[in-house]
């Protein structure tokens, strides 16, 4: 990968990570309220919520991308393969994620509102709405586990292997991961989500991981990856 490549990664990276920061600001907290029935779930169904989960699923793929192009700039070795692996475990995270966000957060959403409201209150309504909750929480579950797990546990265990970067960048990947687990435990023993497992550890853990991949992006872009030494100066005669 040629320095201008990196760059242009690094741009598109820092450029959708700040829309991935917006999307998480504006995005409606789930609190445990709202995953108790489907129901309730349900009312939350709008056309903002639509709207900002396809701009979401745009946004996200842009972590494949930093993490490939920071991997293909280091040099071979044990980082190299480690970072390759958070690269092809973060393109099945966002295959995951895309599935979340599009076919369960937006189509679904979108098409079962209706059907819901036209069986609102009758036993066979209720059960729907709560088997699309169920739903619901398998894809995040399965997204959060994947993408938000997995490839960054990786990725800084890459970062910390480079050596030559900041030990403090390859820390955070690994605490945004680790946040995750508690997460995801504390949703498999309630079977849904709830205001500690998406408040309280997944976005904390997401933003880690996000500020890892902007320090990964700021270093394509200033054309010195993370685990590269950066470029010697260019001299002229005279």
């Amino acid at each position: 990968m040629t320095e201008d490549m990196q760059r242009e990664a690094g741009r598109i990276g820092l450029v959708s990570m700040a829309g991935v920061v917006v999307v998480l600001v504006i995005h409606p907290f789930g609190t445990t309220d709202i995953y108790e029935t489907g129901g309730a779930f349900l009312d939350h169904v709008t056309g903002f919520w639509v709207v900002l989960h396809l701009v979401a699923a745009l946004l996200f793929a842009a972590f494949p991308l930093v993490f490939g192009a920071w991997s293909l700039s280091l040099e071979a070795g044990h980082a190299k393969v480690l970072a390759l692996w958070a690269t092809v475990v973060c393109v099945a995270g966002y295959g995951i994620g895309a599935l979340h966000l599009i076919g369960t957060d937006t189509v679904t959403f979108w098409v079962y509102a209706d059907t819901y409201e036209a069986t609102r209150d009758t036993p066979a309504g209720e059960v729907g709405a709560d088997v699309f909750l169920r739903l619901h929480a398998a894809t995040l579950t399965s997204w959060i586990t994947v993408f938000w797990f997995a490839a960054p546990a990786i990725a800084g265990l890459a970062a910390l292997r480079a050596k030559s970067g900041p030990v403090w960048l390859g820390a955070m990947a690994l605490i945004g991961a680790a946040l995750q687990v508690p997460a995801v435990i504390l949703t498999l023993s309630e079977g849904q989500w709830t205001t500690v497992s998406e408040q309280g550890f997944f976005r904390t853990g997401a933003t880690f991981t996000i500020l890892f991949t902007i320090g990964l992006a700021l270093g394509l872009r200033r054309g010195a990856p993370i685990g590269q030494p950066a470029p010697a100066p260019v001299t002229t005669p005279g």
